[in-house]
């Protein structure tokens, strides 16, 4: 797909934008007439409760890390502050985090007529292929994970080290939402370690600072929260194990469009961009097989990717 002919690079890239504001209107019109989803408002009264002094896994029964609820923090503190609805702050915070996940993207994206264009493809994933599941966990892993992705696609390094490293430890506490997706960082830099043949760049900034925040958000749980490892864990297991393994036909009927997106891309898989992007769908996608539960929001990032 090229610019029609006549068209300038400053009325396309002018156009996209006027595209995605609309595309950010009708989300918005969307979000503001519509109820959180469940885990999201579960979240969101834990944080709730958290900023009135009571304590995680002792106050609330919850069997998963604690990432999901520190990240409603800010929207139940900004609800607490201003007297506004805790729902609207949550909802404004993740169209704010949104347009800064497209303004990394449009930096880290490779200049070109392609530019603007997939620019808008991505600002219709990010705000509707969530669909019902808006504000989930896997949300937030694909706004998280995303930049990175983009960031390391690149030949050499773009952007200031400070910048990288931020990228890095918001991607590795993304995929800290759900452990599962470990397998995202392993396919994407495995492709990029045969594309390069260059062990050297696995330790780019951006990598070492996903290190370190994965072990700052370990050390913290266990000095905030250290039942989460000596019972929680096991309270999981307990809880979920013996409902695992839900029927492979509703499982594999669940996951149809992530496979159907990622068996068109393989015939474009030779470009360099594709394979790593088709590296992240397979890494989520297995991450989906592992959870093996069928929910339609656990797909949501290999669809997307």
């Amino acid at each position: 797909m090229t610019a029609p002919e006549g068209t300038s690079p400053a009325r396309m890239t002018g156009l996209a934008i006027a595209g995605i504001l609309l595309l950010f209107a009708a989300q918005l019109a969307l979000r503001f007439s519509s109820s959180l989803i469940h885990d999201s408002a579960w979240y969101l009264y834990v944080a709730q409760g958290l900023l009135q002094g009571k304590k995680l896994y002792v106050d609330f029964v919850e069997v998963n890390p604690p990432l999901g609820m520190w990240l409603a923090l800010p929207a139940a503190w900004a609800g607490q502050v201003t007297g506004a609805s805790a729902v609207g702050w949550f909802y404004a915070l993740l169209f704010a985090a949104t347009a800064a996940v497209l303004g990394l993207s449009w930096r880290y994206l490779e200049q070109g007529e392609h530019q603007p264009l997939l620019l808008v493809a991505i600002a219709a994933v990010l705000l509707f292929a969530p669909g019902d599941n808006f504000g989930q966990r896997e949300h937030f892993m694909l706004l998280m994970v995303l930049p990175w992705v983009l960031l390391r696609l690149q030949a050499r390094p773009i952007a200031r080290w400070w910048e990288r490293a931020l990228v890095g430890a918001v991607a590795a506490l993304g995929i800290a939402l759900k452990p599962h997706a470990v397998f995202v960082p392993l396919f994407v830099e495995a492709v990029l370690l045969w594309q390069r043949r260059n062990w050297r760049r696995l330790f780019d900034v951006e990598n070492l600072a996903a290190l370190a925040a994965v072990v700052v958000y370990a050390a913290v749980i266990a000095l905030s929260a250290s039942v989460f490892f000596s019972e929680i864990i096991a309270l999981g297991r307990a809880a979920y194990l013996p409902y695992y393994g839900f029927p492979e036909s509703l499982v594999l009927l669940d996951a149809k469009w992530a496979v159907i997106f990622m068996a068109l891309a393989l015939f474009g898989i030779r470009n360099k961009a594709v394979q790593v992007l088709w590296a992240a769908a397979a890494g989520f996608l297995v991450a989906y097989a592992l959870q093996n539960k069928g929910f339609t929001y656990h797909i949501l990032p290999a669809t997307s990717f």
